[in-house]
């Protein structure tokens, strides 16, 4: 899609002239500083009283010629100059490549429209693919639904961080406090003491978490063998952590009185007689502190997902493949209207540079015109300019004289125009021509938007109709029948 739109945006840049050429302005010839340098009212007495030229002349004479050669070379300098401006005008008509310009819109045009058109297509098979995935997952659910006589909705999963900083709260502070109810007992101190206290902790938080996680939540399965494994796995686990957290605060009673060995040998009868007999309230804290912290991480475990097993990773794996189709509708849908609004954009400023350049041209053509036209006005300045000049020699000569006056004196001078060596700038891109080659690029820009907005239409309307479809096989139909409708346009 990038390179023919990239292509499409060159052209909207154009490669139009940026200097405007300079309307000439032709200095007139200065007739008194002329008649001054030559001398022509001296000259035409002194050549008056001796009669020259002579009565019968019909040709110039040198002095007439120098004035003429004067009007002439100031001609032929404003030629150069109007030439030098025409070649300007000439190479800016050039470079607007009317031609070249409407061939590339015609192709690079095309080209976006069809790179459009299949980004659409790209997007038509990712909706399809994840939509029979969203079906699918819809389908696992209803059946997991239906095997386990479910009818409500899943619970939805606990924050894992929130659970995770539960958890070690409840480790961190049942360490502590068992270490506190240790230290003065344990023969290595407190040292010795916090290692025991994360031992015992971890024991109860994670046995706690475990039995919640597990063995409750099977309790709540359908089938009678795991409901029994999990009823197990409760009764078990709520007798093993009374009985731990029991021994391990007779160990603790028993550590005052010797060391950490010989404790260990006096606390199992005491264990399994269930005896309650503590000398202080440190120990039945301990035995408190264990259990009670212990179903509070047994708690978060059952509360962490849905209660019965597996429904809530099957409810989440349905609900992320919604999201997931959700997500990826609306990121193709605003992907696919930001690249249509950029092609007509893009599309937009090419009709526009198409507008500058036809606005240039004319502007060329009216300025080689102008060129033209004051140079017949300098021309015939020109002209009369020699004129006076003439007659400001021809009238002393006349007054000077005693006999008759060259016959050539009696006729007017007559500047011969110049031939401008212009090229044939109809030849180049004739006006008639110019108008019909923008006139069908401007259509083609135009009916190029309508085919962009049209296939836009197309695009969000199948993908709405794919979104409103719940069973596979219908969407398997739909995904044929846009088969069979690309299938019919490709070979058209």
């Amino acid at each position: 899609m990038s390179s023919a739109l990239s292509r499409l945006r060159d052209l909207a840049q154009g490669n139009r002239s940026q200097n405007q050429p300079t309307l000439l302005e032709f200095s007139p010839l200065d007739v008194d500083q002329i008649a001054s340098d030559i001398a022509l009212e001296k000259q035409g007495t002194e050549r008056g009283a001796v009669g020259e030229p002579l009565s019968g002349s019909t040709t110039l004479d040198s002095i007439e010629k120098e004035v003429v050669d004067k009007v002439q070379g100031a001609q032929q300098a404003a030629v150069e100059q109007l030439t030098g401006q025409l070649d300007i005008c000439s190479e800016r008509l050039r470079r607007l490549q009317f031609d070249s310009m409407v061939i590339d819109v015609k192709s690079e045009t095309s080209a976006t429209v069809a790179d459009f058109e299949q980004e659409g297509r790209n997007g038509l098979n990712t909706l399809f693919q994840l939509r029979r995935e969203l079906i699918d997952a819809t389908d696992a659910l209803e059946r997991f639904k239906k095997d386990h006589d479910l009818n409500r909705p899943a619970h939805k999963k606990a924050n894992g961080l929130y659970t995770v900083l539960i958890l070690l709260s409840v480790f961190m502070i049942e360490t502590f406090g068992n270490a506190g109810l240790i230290g003065a007992a344990h023969e290595s101190g407190y040292i010795g003491a916090y290692t025991l206290a994360v031992t015992l902790s971890f024991i109860n938080v994670a046995a706690g978490y475990g039995a919640g996680s597990f063995g409750l939540t099977s309790a709540y399965h359908k089938e009678l063998s795991h409901k029994l494994w999990g009823m197990f796995l409760v009764v078990a686990y709520l007798i093993g952590v009374f009985f731990f957290n029991l021994y391990i605060a007779h160990v603790r009673d028993a550590m005052q009185s010797g060391g950490f060995e010989q404790a260990l040998n006096q606390v199992w009868s005491k264990v399994l007689s269930l005896s309650f007999d503590f000398p202080d309230y440190q120990a039945p804290l301990m035995l408190i502190i264990g259990i009670a912290f212990s179903l509070i991480a047994f708690y978060k475990g059952f509360t962490s997902d849905d209660p019965y097993p597996d429904y809530g990773r099957q409810s989440r794996l349905r609900d992320d493949t919604e999201a997931t189709y959700a997500n990826h509708f609306a990121d193709l849908g605003d992907q696919l209207t930001e690249l249509r609004n950029e092609i007509k954009k893009t599309l937009q400023e090419v009709a526009m540079e198409l507008g500058f350049r036809r606005t240039e041209y004319f502007g060329i053509m009216e300025t080689i015109d102008r060129l033209i036209s004051r140079f017949k006005s300098h021309e015939r300045q020109l002209q009369s300019s020699a004129q006076r000049l003439l007659n400001i020699y021809r009238d002393a000569n006349k007054k000077a004289r005693s006999k008759g006056v060259p016959k050539h004196f009696k006729r007017d001078f007559e500047l011969i125009e110049a031939h401008i060596p212009s090229p044939n700038i109809g030849s180049i891109y004739p006006k008639d021509k110019v108008e019909s080659l923008i006139e069908e690029a401007k259509d083609l820009i135009h009916k190029s938007i309508d085919d962009v907005d049209k296939a836009h239409r197309d695009a969000f309307r199948r993908y709405d109709l794919i979104s409103q479809v719940l069973d596979k096989s219908r969407l398997e139909e739909i995904a044929a029948e846009v088969s069979e409708e690309e299938g019919k346009r490709d070979g058209a």
